[in-house]
């Protein structure tokens, strides 16, 4: 489906067929959490099983209404899956563009997929199947790195022209913000009233609104921040490289670093069950790590063969979903986990975690 080019449902090649999934790296982590006043005790099994993906240099996936969406910028494609993973269908995707960001949310009644590209362009899906593409409001050159959605809005981020960030209360109809650009914005998300942003070259920016933002401070380590989710009460980034590849805050102005990370090259981080799960494109031998608070991690093996680039990790329908890329085929990769309430449930009062992250 090179340049989109292939009709809409047909069967994206699988690079490896498997008999049965491969159950690898078993490891058991315990995580309390609260979210809207209710407690929550999760049992992860982090166990992942190679999936069917097909080759691609596959750079982020997002999961929204029962449907994954994985975006790739070479070929540039689009798949989605309503299975858990399982199969996946290639989308014509709405322009021949270098896809590097999904993610989902919206109003009620109006929820959708936002792509976005490193050639300036966004597109939407209400199922991931069908995508219009919208107009953007920065300039040509921009080159989108992620999108998210929190407190009633869209917001996504870039480098290399001179609007960096941009908004929508819709998906549909966007506008430009405030951010500083002289930097590398690669990954944004949204907790508590807050959105942050993190930038390869180890700047943190805050914003209540995703149009105005604070002035870029330095992080702690003036690492390859790639990066950022919300949960447990608290910001969670990671790096691509430096001494300490992962710091926390409780608001993202204050962040502590965490001497205990491996030392892998993160590119990616989501939270969902009360656990982070972060994916790695290079590093040690296990290129996924887990924790609870930031501070203790549990890394865990991916399927081989190790030549994968695992390049994002998303939740959704009780599991964990990650893809990646390399000069080989490569498949996707999948975690799942289970989560008992140990009270009954309220409405979160806020978005928690990256579940709309791209």
């Amino acid at each position: 489906m090179a340049n989109g080019a292939a009709p809409a449902r047909r069967r994206l090649t699988r690079s490896l067929r498997l008999a049965a999934a491969a159950a690898l790296a078993a490891a058991t982590i315990v995580a309390t959490s609260t979210t809207g006043g209710a407690s929550f005790t999760c049992s992860i099994a982090q166990t992942w099983s190679l999936g069917s993906l097909g080759s691609g240099d596959w750079r982020n996936v997002a999961f929204g209404n029962g449907t994954w969406v994985a975006v790739s910028q070479a070929p540039q494609s689009i798949a989605y899956s309503t299975d858990d993973g399982t199969t996946w269908t290639s989308a014509v995707p709405p322009a021949s563009a270098n896809w590097f960001a999904v993610g989902y949310g919206g109003p009620t009644g109006q929820e959708k997929f936002v792509a976005m590209s490193t050639t300036n362009h966004i597109a939407t899906s209400p199922d991931g199947v069908t995508w219009t593409l919208q107009s953007s409001p920065a300039p040509s050159n921009t080159q989108f790195a992620d999108v998210a959605y929190g407190g009633g809005r869209f917001v996504g981020v870039g480098g290399a022209s001179t609007t960096r960030v941009v908004s929508s209360p819709d998906g549909i109809t966007w506008t430009g913000g405030n951010i500083d650009n002289s930097r590398q914005w690669m990954s944004v998300t949204y907790g508590n009233g807050t959105w942050v942003a993190v930038s390869f070259d180890g700047y943190v920016a805050t914003s209540p609104d995703g149009l105005v933002w604070s002035a870029a401070s330095a992080a702690p380590q003036t690492n390859q921040w790639r990066s950022v989710a919300y949960g447990n009460n608290m910001f969670l980034a990671v790096a691509q490289n430096g001494t300490n590849r992962a710091m926390t805050s409780p608001d993202g102005v204050t962040w502590t670093i965490s001497p205990t990370a491996p030392a892998n090259q993160f590119y990616e981080v989501a939270f969902g069950d009360g656990v982070f799960a972060a994916v790695a494109i290079g590093g040690t031998a296990q290129k996924s790590a887990f924790t609870v608070d930031g501070q203790t991690w549990n890394p865990v093996s991916t399927p081989s063969p190790g030549t994968q680039l695992w390049s994002s990790v998303a939740y959704g329908n009780g599991k964990f979903l990650a893809v990646g890329y390399s000069s080989s085929n490569i498949p996707d990769g999948s975690m799942t986990s289970s989560c008992a309430s140990t009270q009954a449930p309220q409405t979160p009062t806020s978005p928690v975690g990256p579940a709309y992250t791209g």
